[in-house]
């Protein structure tokens, strides 16, 4: 824990910093001058402030913080905040993970674990889903580049199929 300003800004370039508990009143200077060159290092932390100034939320805009735990802090407060800074990274990540296909519908996002096969089907790869099928124009060799390794195999020159999905081979 730091106590000022300062000594925070050398821990954060030190090691990456996920979510941030900042208090806008800090030993040796302002939270939000902080917040700024912070996020000027970051742009992904997840800042929270813990203030008892509601006035500064004009400014807290400027650094895109995440939240707010007014003082003085419960616990329970703090936990909220944390949870939905929680969820919230796990639905970044899902989103980086999504490989994106220009099909004929246009461009669209997949969760790789959505995919159960890509066939090759008159001279156009089929994409298939548990929902939906998407066709675009491209080779199985190339879309598979765009796939995680070591999660889709050919089974044949006209397939590629997502393994998880695999029950049984014979």
């Amino acid at each position: 824990m730091s106590r000022s300003g300062r000594q925070l800004l050398e821990q954060v370039k030190a090691a990456r910093t996920d979510i941030l508990f900042l208090d806008i009143e800090l030993g040796d200077g302002k939270g939000i001058a902080v917040a700024k060159a912070i996020r000027q290092m970051d742009k992904r932390v997840k800042i929270i402030f813990v203030t008892s100034h509601q006035n500064y939320t004009g400014a807290a805009f400027t650094v895109r913080a995440f939240g707010y735990v007014d003082k003085p802090a419960s616990k329970e407060a703090v936990q909220a905040q944390l949870d939905d800074a929680l969820r919230y990274m796990a639905d970044e990540n899902r989103e980086a993970q999504k490989v994106y296909f220009k099909t004929e519908d246009g461009t669209i996002g997949f969760d790789p674990s959505d995919i159960l096969y890509l066939e090759n089907d008159n001279r156009k790869i089929k994409l298939v889903t548990f929902t939906s099928s998407h066709r675009m124009k491209g080779k199985l060799s190339s879309l598979q580049k765009e796939l995680p390794d070591n999660e889709f195999a050919s089974p044949h020159v006209s397939f590629l199929v997502n393994l998880d999905y695999v029950s049984d081979m014979r």
